[in-house]
């Protein structure tokens, strides 16, 4: 009876993280903007991933202007008690609001992203880890309990 409630327990918990698993690979993977904070008289960070999307949410009016998707200035800014310059990698989720200039004279602009929210990049890569590690296991201990049966 134990191993019942065991397997049952399992076979609800693997759908779950397989659900989980694919929103963080797929829809999430998607339209994530990953980018590394820099403290310099340059933009606030460098994107490390997501230009493309970018592009694809730069609103109709900044389209004119050929903006360079490799940094990006910051509307508002990342600070964590880990990492209070925000020089971090981070995976932000938010808006593009204008352009701007390094300097008068450059002739490139860098989009201004608002953030609605960040995380950790680590964190997130650490979460999927970790749901691919229990995924293995629970499959381990369902063979083994049919194994025994």
């Amino acid at each position: 009876m134990k191993k019942n409630w065991i397997q049952l327990l399992i076979l609800t918990a693997i759908p779950l993280q397989l659900f989980f698993l694919f929103d963080y690979y797929f829809s999430f993977g998607a339209n994530k903007i990953v980018v590394k904070g820099q403290r310099c008289t340059c933009p606030d960070a460098k994107v490390l991933q997501g230009k493309e999307y970018l592009n694809s949410i730069t609103i109709n009016s900044l389209k004119i202007y050929e903006l360079n998707y490799t940094q990006m200035f910051f509307k508002n800014e990342i600070s964590t008690t880990n990492d209070p310059m925000g020089v971090g990698e981070y995976v932000i989720f938010g808006k593009i609001v204008g352009k701007q200039k390094i300097a008068i004279q450059d002739k490139e602009f860098y989009p201004i992203f608002r953030i609605e929210k960040y995380f950790v990049s680590k964190n997130f890569t650490a979460i999927a880890w970790t749901l691919w590690i229990l995924l293995i296991l629970e499959i381990l201990v369902l063979i083994s309990l049919q194994k025994f049966k």
